[in-house]
Formats: structure tokens, C-alpha cells, sequence
């Protein structure tokens, strides 16, 4: 992230080894660090069902799992941070 932007993106489903990098074009669709902050306290106000796991040390979530309706496939928000780099 660089001035609140992000600047880099890779996608690893979880049945490949290998990372898949997201298009310069559409990282303006990713969350910053302040805007997963925001999406988590809209799913905790809409009742959603959420975990995460966050690094107190650098203060920042690691793991945003959100479940907006538990009896729908496909509304869930799954992202796991495993780099961060602020400059």
C-alpha cells in the first residue's frame, strides 16, 4: 500500500501451489488495511457471521473470513493477508 493505495495482488486458490498475480487495472477494486477495518465493522453490524485473526505487533488483520447469509453459497468474503509492506 502506498498512500493508501493497494499496489500489489496475488490470488492462490486453494486447490493450486501457485499464486495467480491480479491485474494492474482492477486494484482499485482491493481492500487497504483501513478499508478491511471498515468491512469488517459493516458485516459485525449487519449480523454477519465473521472470524479473523489479526497481528496485534504490527496492527493489522491477517485473516477476514465473512459469511453475510449462512444459507447462501457465493456471499462470502474469504481474504488472507500474507504480506504487507507500508511505505
Amino acid at each position: 500500500m502506498t498512500s493508501g493505495r493497494v499496489t500489489n495482488v496475488r490470488h492462490r486458490r486453494e486447490e493450486f501451489d501457485r499464486e495467480v498475480p491480479a491485474a494492474a487495472k482492477n486494484l482499485q477494486f482491493y481492500w487497504t488495511v483501513p478499508d478491511l477495518f471498515d468491512l469488517l465493522e459493516a458485516a459485525l453490524e449487519r449480523e454477519a457471521i465473521v472470524r479473523f485473526r489479526f497481528d496485534s505487533a504490527l496492527g493489522y488483520p491477517t485473516s477476514v473470513y465473512i459469511d453475510y447469509a449462512a444459507n447462501t453459497v457465493g456471499d462470502e468474503v474469504d481474504v488472507r493477508i500474507t504480506r504487507f509492506e507500508a511505505r
